[in-house]
């Protein structure tokens, strides 16, 4: 029967054993891990402000799933903060209550686009249709196929 490895300095099983490295993710990095996710730093740039590897910021990361969700929540920081200048800008300016109008209330003050085709359609028997009859052919066509009879 083998035993389980013991710890050679305090003799406790190596489970139990907190004589080992020290951890790198002190709370020190983990305030600058959060600062840089905070301004959006990629992974491998927080890892370089907070001194650290980015394995130790991955086994950390397996380890604790929670801070995980907590890097992605302070990336949105920047959102938040740009959302709330351009809510509060609309206060006394006309220009950006239109801008969020346009942009967030599309349905009722976007723009609205107004295509119009014209010209001439090619086929492939080197005959050339308008596309507002290639247009009147393909409805007719789509009305047999769906419904099953030409229109009257």
């Amino acid at each position: 029967m083998t035993s389980k490895p013991n710890c050679r300095k305090c003799k406790k099983p190596k489970s139990e054993c907190e004589c080992g490295r020290p951890t790198v993710m002190t709370e020190d990095v983990l305030l600058k891990l959060e600062d840089a996710f905070r301004f959006c730093y990629t992974d491998e740039e927080a890892c370089l402000y907070a001194d650290i590897g980015t394995t130790s910021l991955y086994e950390y990361q397996k380890k604790y799933p929670e801070f995980t969700e907590r890097k992605m929540a302070l990336r949105l920081n920047p959102n938040l903060h740009a959302k709330k200048e351009l809510v509060e800008g609309i206060k006394g300016s006309i220009d950006q209550a239109r801008w969020w109008a346009k942009n967030k209330m599309r349905e009722e003050f976007g723009e609205k686009a107004i295509v119009e085709l014209k010209g001439q359609i090619e086929t492939n028997d080197k005959t050339s249709v308008g596309i507002s009859d290639a247009v009147k052919a393909f409805n007719e066509h789509m009305r047999i196929v769906l419904i099953g009879k030409k229109p009257e």
